[in-house]
């Protein structure tokens, strides 16, 4: 079924080439991990430039992204932070950057980190010409996207609705 919500996108994103289509995948993991899904996300990133369309894939794991030439061809990269010394190490090689760099490691580990919420959506981007940074994503100042934007429920509120379910 996953699947086929991600043609669906596909297909409605690569039907008018006269205006900019996208489609976001994020926990790609699920696409990726089938043969048919991983195919899908390959043509998207190779086949979307003409047709005008382009593609975000958000995933923990920057191997579930697609194979290496797929991800070769990802134009912008983002990093978030990862504690999980393997997965940043992957993360790095996914920028192009030394793995091994005990600085790189800790710059990583250290993005966004909890404690400091004015430090909330830290990153390292690389762009589509190679250049590294470090930038920190924000939410816009408006109400109706503030009000939905979060994934954490508010203090106070039951995390789990149980709509239908007996006691």
């Amino acid at each position: 079924m996953l699947y086929l919500v991600a043609a669906v996108a596909r297909e409605v994103a690569f039907k008018r080439p006269d205006r900019f289509g996208w489609i976001d995948v994020d926990e790609c993991y699920w696409l990726t991990s089938s043969t048919e899904g991983a195919n899908l996300v390959h043509e998207i990133v190779h086949d979307g430039r003409k047709h005008k369309a382009g593609v975000g894939l958000g995933s923990h794991d920057p191997l579930e992204l697609g194979d290496e030439t797929t991800r070769g061809l990802l134009g912008y990269k983002l990093v978030m932070r990862h504690t999980d010394p393997a997965l940043a190490r992957r993360s790095l090689e996914f920028l192009g950057l030394d793995a091994a760099d005990p600085h790189l490691l800790d710059t990583v580990a250290g993005l966004s980190p909890s404690s400091a919420p004015h430090r909330q959506g830290e990153c390292l981007l690389r762009d589509n010409t190679g250049r590294i940074g470090r930038v920190r994503i924000e939410i816009p100042p408006v109400e109706r996207i503030e009000a939905r934007i979060g994934t954490t429920p508010p203090e106070g509120t039951e995390t789990v609705e149980q709509v239908g379910v007996p006691a």
